[in-house]
């Protein structure tokens, strides 16, 4: 597992723009969001259409692939580009959303801090 986290590190993964920006988002999510509300937001549309109207302005304004000899766009790579972008971002911010809830141990409510206590909120 260490050789994996370490192997994320050096491929330089986590530098591109779309993870980092999915990286935030997935802990926005899990922090800010109930489960309800993540899955709602997963299950909407428009999510995922902003996340490709973001990749494709990006990719087109800021990274665009150019043909051979760099004068004009190349139009069918750069949109491939921006699709792959676009689900880089909703890939990770998923993929981080697992991340923390594995690393995630609980134990935050103090009610629950011995058997007696838990048995009891069971009870009510």
């Amino acid at each position: 597992m260490l050789k994996g986290i370490q192997a994320l590190f050096t491929s330089g993964i986590l530098l591109d723009p779309f993870v980092l920006l999915g990286l935030v988002l997935g802990g926005f999510f899990y922090f800010n969001l109930s489960y309800e509300q993540v899955t709602a937001v997963y299950f909407d549309y428009r999510f995922y259409a902003l996340a490709l109207m973001l990749a494709i302005v990006y990719n087109f304004a800021v990274r665009p692939a150019y043909r051979r000899g760099g004068l004009t766009i190349d139009t069918k790579r750069t949109a491939s580009n921006a699709v792959l972008s676009g689900l880089k971002l909703v890939v990770s911010s998923l993929l981080m959303m697992a991340f923390i809830s594995f690393w995630s141990f609980g134990g935050d409510d103090s009610d629950y801090q011995s058997a007696e206590n838990f048995e009891q909120q069971l009870k009510q």
